[in-house]
């Protein structure tokens, strides 16, 4: 095991000790909870951002102060990402605010997506992310045959797409040529040929 593996087990396995150990104990240890996650590597922003949201229900006062320590030990930007990710609106507000980002930057698109059904609303947010894949499977959800077609094209997602339609024999005919026309174009005449 390289030597810097070794270094990322050991640091996580005493954040692990340290949440074990205070977990019982959140509201009289929650910064040390939040570093923990915070500290590991790579950092549990997932599971920090989910102790908030939970507290945000119950002391949301203590909700704050978890984000508000979570923005200190991290790239507020990337905080805000990873709570947009988990597609809860509520707490990418209360990170962007915590993390003293211009409102001009959030607002009008956190303000959007709020009045999207939820299956859109994931699509905009996995989109937005670059996580195409996932944004792939949103749409195939939404029955969006026409628009997966061109994001497929856009994000060169034939393999995702080809998977998603394997019981679905004219979507599956459909993507399958447009991928022998990707392949064509990449001088790929073989397996264009297959595919065709």
């Amino acid at each position: 095991m390289p030597k810097s593996a070794r270094k990322e087990s050991k640091i996580n396995q005493i954040c692990d000790a340290f949440l074990a150990t205070l977990q019982a104990r959140v509201d009289t240890n929650l910064q040390n909870v939040i570093t923990a996650h915070v500290c590991k590597s790579p950092p549990d922003l997932e599971a920090g951002l989910g102790l908030a949201a939970g507290l945000r229900k119950r002391n949301p006062e203590q909700a704050e102060d978890a984000i508000e320590h979570m923005c200190f030990l991290t790239d507020a930007h990337r905080l805000y990402s990873h709570a947009l990710g988990i597609y809860d609106l509520e707490l990418t507000l209360l990170v962007a605010q915590q993390a003293q980002m211009d409102p001009r930057e959030y607002l009008p698109f956190l303000r959007k997506l709020q009045q999207l059904p939820e299956t859109r609303r994931q699509f905009e947010i996995d989109n937005h992310l670059s996580r195409f894949g996932k944004a792939l499977k949103h749409l195939y959800a939404l029955n969006a045959h026409d628009e997966i077609r061109a994001y497929v094209v856009r994000h060169v997602l034939y393999k995702d797409a080809l998977e998603l339609y394997k019981y679905q024999a004219e979507q599956l005919r459909e993507i399958t040529e447009l991928y022998a026309d990707h392949l064509q174009d990449q001088n790929q005449y073989k397996d264009a040929a297959i595919g065709k």
